[in-house]
C-alpha cells in the first residue's frame, strides 16, 4: 500500500509539473469510469475532486506558468497576443484549420500527413511561434481533416469496440486489469479531445497493451 501511495504521489507531481491540463482531465475521466463500475472507489471521490482542484489551482498560481489562463488573460486579454488570440487558446486556430480542411474534402479528407503540408494554405501566420503545425491537437478533428468521414467512422468504430468491450469486461468481472483497461480507455478518449495521442506510439501502445493484457487475463465468472 505504501509503495502504491508513493507511486501515485510521484505521478501526480509529474502531472502538476508538466502543466498539462488535458492530462488532469483525462485522469479525472479515468477515475470516474472506475467509480461507475466499482462502488468501493466512490468513497475516494471527494478526495479525488479535492486533488483535482488543488492541481488546477497550482497550474494557475505557478510563477510564469504558461498554462495559467487567468495569468495570460490579465497580461494580454483575450484578443491580444499572437494572431490576435490569447496564447492559451491557440488550439482554436488548429481546430478551425482542421475543420476547414474537412469542409473542402469531407469524404476522404485532405490526405494522410497533409494537415502539415497544407497548413499554410489555410492559415497564414504564426501559432504559438510556429508557422506550420503537424497536428490539429484533437484526434477526431485531425482524423476528419486528413481522412474525412470515412476515416473518422473507422476510427470511432475501432475505439468504440475497444471501449465497449473494456466496459463489459469490467462490469462482468471488476478485477484490477479489467478496471485498469476500462479506465485507460475512458481517459484515452477524453485526452484525445485536446491532443492527437493516438499518433503518439508510446501512449497508444501502452493503452492497447493494457487492453490486451486485460483481455488475455479475463475469464468468465463462475455462476
Amino acid at each position: 500500500l505504501a509503495a502504491c501511495g508513493t507511486f501515485l504521489a510521484v505521478v501526480l507531481s509529474a502531472l502538476i509539473l508538466s502543466q498539462g491540463r488535458g492530462a488532469f482531465v483525462a485522469l479525472a475521466a479515468g477515475f470516474a469510469a472506475i467509480c461507475v463500475i466499482d462502488r468501493k472507489a466512490r468513497k475516494f471521490g471527494y478526495l479525488a475532486v479535492a486533488a483535482g482542484v488543488v492541481g488546477v489551482v497550482l497550474l494557475e498560481v505557478i510563477p510564469e506558468s504558461s498554462r495559467s489562463i487567468s495569468g495570460t488573460l490579465l497580461k494580454e486579454g483575450f484578443f491580444e497576443g499572437d494572431n490576435n488570440l490569447n496564447p492559451q487558446f491557440h488550439r482554436l486556430i488548429l481546430w478551425r484549420v482542421g475543420l476547414d480542411m474537412f469542409k473542402d474534402y469531407p469524404v476522404l479528407g485532405i490526405g494522410l500527413g497533409n494537415y502539415k503540408t497544407q497548413f499554410v494554405s489555410y492559415f497564414q501566420g504564426k501559432v504559438d511561434g510556429q508557422w506550420v503545425w503537424h497536428s490539429a491537437h484533437n484526434l477526431y478533428i485531425h482524423q476528419l481533416a486528413e481522412r474525412g468521414l470515412v476515416g473518422l467512422t473507422a476510427l470511432l468504430s475501432f475505439l468504440g469496440l475497444l471501449t465497449v468491450r473494456a466496459y463489459r469486461r469490467a462490469k462482468l468481472s471488476p478485477t484490477g486489469p479489467n478496471l485498469w483497461a476500462w479506465s485507460a480507455m475512458a481517459a484515452f478518449l477524453v485526452m484525445n479531445l485536446t491532443e492527437s495521442t493516438f499518433q503518439v506510439e508510446m501512449m497508444a501502445t501502452t493503452v492497447l497493451f493494457i487492453w490486451a493484457w486485460a483481455e488475455a487475463n479475463h475469464s468468465q465468472p463462475t455462476p
